[in-house]
């Protein structure tokens, strides 16, 4: 996995930032927020959707040993149903075409932000984008876990005593345990070394409890223009029309509602309070004790 720094041709503008994110982060709605600046252009997970179904996928069945392709009947049937007229192919993909369509030069953008899960870039670091800002989101993995079940529930419809963490397949939790932050702190010392030398760490609980502070920070780092009017948004998700995002990723989020608490955002919602480790489950437990050492590895670098 070794590559150099290199300038993109269109280095001068616009000011392009990579998020890569642990899931249940508020990734969502931080990409929401940012895809309401004027002249931005954002990306919804195109990598993790090469990864799943792309020209290049490594699982036929992300979901092997909780569903069938016969127990899905009815659910294809409301995907088609849906009738979303636009977003790109997404089996047209590969983790190539996601760096090249991210460095393209985009002449008339201000921003090109890109936001991404941590886990599907595992193999595939040379393919993250040169000339970008690299900024890693990062969220207590006792809040991450439990979060991660329930959007899993919605999208299998099974019920959520059947989704022990323990039997996730390799497709929906890469290395599993965690080795989700493990991957990302591995990340994070490529982009280092790699592609930005100064990559930005945010704690999603301290966005949430002051995002004007955060983002002023944040935005300072990137060479951007801050104003609190970007902490209120359009709660429509009209804005959806202008992402680069695949079809079916807007398909199955009609159906399962996945990313709606976001997409419907107007603003930050409050941060959550971690639970008591004794009102985990014990695979749920087991996990966040896993993916603690290395998220506070990268909790040690996070912007206050």
């Amino acid at each position: 996995m070794s590559s150099t720094n290199q300038t993109p041709p269109d280095s001068s503008t616009p000011v392009r930032v990579m998020l890569i994110s642990t899931p249940r982060s508020v990734s969502t709605a931080l990409m929401k927020c940012m895809s309401c600046i004027k002249g931005s252009l954002v990306f919804l997970e195109p990598y993790l959707l090469a990864c799943w179904f792309g020209k290049d996928k490594k699982f036929d069945n992300p979901f092997e040993g909780f569903i069938q392709p016969d127990d899905i009947v009815d659910v294809l049937g409301e995907l088609e149903a849906t009738n979303i007229d636009y977003g790109y192919e997404v089996t047209e993909t590969s983790y190539s075409w996601c760096k090249t369509e991210l460095e393209k030069e985009y002449p008339q953008k201000k921003l090109i932000f890109c936001k991404e899960i941590s886990h599907s870039i595992r193999d595939h670091y040379d393919d993250l984008p040169i000339g970008f800002r690299y900024i890693f989101l990062i969220r207590n993995p006792m809040l991450v876990f439990p979060s991660w079940k329930k959007m899993q529930q919605k999208v299998l419809r099974i019920p959520m005593e059947d989704l022990n963490l323990n039997r996730w397949t390799e497709a929906m939790i890469p290395q599993c345990k965690g080795s989700v932050y493990e991957e990302m702190c591995n990340q994070f010392e490529f982009v280092k070394k790699n592609r930005d030398p100064n990559p930005i760490v945010i704690d999603a609980e301290d966005l949430l409890g002051n995002p004007a502070k955060i983002l002023k920070t944040c935005f300072e780092q990137i060479n951007m223009p801050y104003s609190d009017s970007i902490l209120q948004w359009d709660s429509s998700d009209s804005v959806t029309r202008d992402w680069v995002v695949a079809t079916s990723c807007l398909q199955v989020n009609k159906v399962a509602g996945m990313y709606n608490e976001a997409i419907e955002s107007g603003n930050f919602f409050a941060p959550k309070q971690l639970p008591n480790p004794n009102d985990l489950t014990e695979d749920e437990r087991h996990f966040a004790q896993d993916g603690m050492p290395f998220y506070e590895r990268l909790y040690e670098n996070r912007i206050e």
